[in-house]
């Protein structure tokens, strides 16, 4: 859902947390709240990692707007309905 918002696809930012995905071999246990952990398989990890510009005009990594589609389509039931819907609809 954050890779949706850096994309113009979001109806608005997260309040509660910001999701961070990492590989799977990776250790986490420094990120705490705000940040939601999501772990992928180092294989994938990778795949549709792109540079995005933040409204404060830094660059981040962020996931391809296709790879964020596919992940929040794989993940939909713990994320609210409309936001996925608006993202895909977009």
């Amino acid at each position: 859902m954050t890779a949706l918002y850096f994309h113009n696809l979001s109806i608005k930012a997260s309040d509660d947390e910001w999701g961070v995905t990492v590989p799977r071999n990776c250790h986490s246990f420094r990120l705490k709240k705000p940040y939601a952990v999501f772990y992928a398989s180092p294989e994938i990890y990778s795949l549709g990692l792109t540079k995005v510009r933040t409204n404060f005009g830094n660059y981040i990594n962020a996931y391809d707007t296709e790879r964020t589609i596919c992940d929040i389509i794989c993940s939909r039931e713990r994320e609210d309905y409309e936001y996925v819907k608006y993202g895909v609809r977009e």
